[in-house]
């Protein structure tokens, strides 16, 4: 949840601000403009360290002085084997499994944008902006509910949980599909964010 924070905020926000200032500013210079943010974030990656120290060598600064620590005594990093180990043990599935599931879900969603303003202008006859609002509103209820039940849920339990909150996914998406009003999409979408 933590690591979608981003992305969601980008989804919650864009459509947004682009339904916003649609016909009232030149939209390819706002994307020169937002082109600024990621080359920021290349500047700022770039000067990050290559590694950090573990918590252990850490806490020993305060007794010992940092060029006297020897770096070549850590643990080993956990292999990716090791992690996909760990996830099934916890969850009954495997680690690249819920990455693809995440993947193909995160990629649904922001395809699915200039499709669902179109249909929301066809089928309730709603603007631009008012359509870019009700896209980004799942993400944002992600936003404020991912870390919460993150950390309630931890990963015990996670397929079942998966699957519960894939269905009140698919319950949003249904209600979308079958909205004639704008109260009921706006339902749909907040169910959709639930399940999110």
């Amino acid at each position: 949840g933590v690591m979608q924070a981003s992305a969601r905020t980008a989804l919650f926000a864009g459509p947004a601000l682009i339904g916003i200032l649609s016909g009232r500013t030149d939209l390819l210079k706002l994307f020169l403009y937002l082109a600024l943010f990621p080359g920021l974030a290349c500047v700022a990656l770039y000067l990050l360290p290559d590694r950090l120290l573990p918590d252990r060598l850490l806490s020993q600064r305060g007794t010992a002085d940092a060029g006297t620590i020897d770096v070549n005594h850590r643990p080993p990093a956990p292999t990716p084997a090791d992690a996909d180990a760990a996830a099934i043990a916890a969850c009954g599935m495997r680690a690249v499994s819920l990455y693809w599931l995440q993947a193909l879900f995160a990629v649904g969603t922001v395809l699915s944008y200039p499709y669902f303003v179109t249909d929301l202008a066809e089928r309730l006859e709603i603007g631009a902006a008012t359509a870019g609002l009700l896209f980004g509103l799942p993400h944002a209820l992600f936003l404020l509910l991912a870390w919460p039940l993150g950390r309630r849920l931890q990963a015990s339990g996670a397929r079942v949980s998966l699957g519960r909150y894939a269905a009140v996914t698919c319950a949003g998406l249904l209600l979308q599909a079958l909205a004639t009003s704008l109260a009921v999409m706006i339902a749909g979408r907040i169910v959709m964010g639930i399940g999110m």
